[in-house]
């Protein structure tokens, strides 16, 4: 009798094995359906764009459920978030993503287009409806300022000269946008960080047309929507967290 509940035993403990290891997928095998879950205002999540979109690229790799993604964007968010001490709290911070992300891909590294010394001293001492550059120059100044503040050493940051160019086709991309309609430096304003308004998105190549991801929406679109107004006039600062996937 001893030996025939030993028997049992194993093959029920087989059977949960089976059924454990069916109810997870392994990553890339399945593609999640969007829309997924957004931000809300007035909650936990309204400055968590960037836990959102390291959930967005886990859900599109199939790491995890759809359903998952709120969730899981709350558990990142606690870990990438700015020490509450810092100017840029309560956004997420570049390098703990960097650092976060690299657990579910191939490679991980932070690339920016680094901006020359005297385009930025233009777009300090011009204020952004007086500047001589385009949006885009000075959205990559900001950038190139918040780097700078953070302190960010050249040995971290891959230098690029745009995300299409830089973005290989089995890539993704959280990436770091400006959504206001200009771009307000510290030459001018002291608090010239809470004039700007910061949002990560993810993007990455389908064929060939780039897609963003958008954690206000949860809904994928042509990334040059955000550029020429079809959605929403954004400025893209060509810099962010760059994601290789496993194979």
């Amino acid at each position: 009798m001893k030996k025939i509940k030993t028997i049992l035993s194993l093959i029920l403990a087989a059977s949960t094995l089976v059924i454990t290891s069916c109810a997870f997928n392994t990553p890339g095998e399945y593609t999640n359906k969007q829309p997924y879950a957004v931000q809300k205002d007035d909650t936990w999540s309204e400055y968590a764009c960037g836990a959102f979109s390291m959930a967005y690229y886990l859900a599109e790799q199939g790491f995890i459920p759809a359903k998952k993604i709120e969730s899981k964007a709350k558990s990142l968010y606690k870990k990438v978030i700015f020490d509450e001490s810092s100017q840029l709290w309560p956004y997420s911070e570049p390098r703990k993503i960097k650092k976060e992300i690299a657990k579910y891909a191939a490679k991980a590294e932070l690339r920016m287009h680094k901006v020359d010394q005297e385009t930025l001293q233009i777009e300090r001492e011009n204020p952004y409806y007086h500047s001589e550059l385009s949006l885009e120059t000075q959205a990559e100044c900001l950038l190139n300022e918040v780097a700078a503040l953070l302190k960010y050493s050249d040995s971290e940051m891959v230098d690029i000269q745009d995300i299409p160019s830089a973005l290989a086709k089995d890539e993704y991309v959280i990436e770091i946008v400006l959504t206001d309609r200009g771009v307000e430096l510290s030459g001018h304003y002291p608090d010239w960080l809470h004039r700007n308004s910061l949002h990560y998105v993810l993007t990455y190549w389908k064929g060939d047309t780039l897609y963003t991801l958008d954690p206000s929406r949860g809904l994928e679109e042509p990334r040059s929507n955000f550029i020429d107004g079809t959605t929403e006039e954004w400025h893209f600062c060509n810099g962010g967290v760059f994601i290789k996937p496993k194979k």
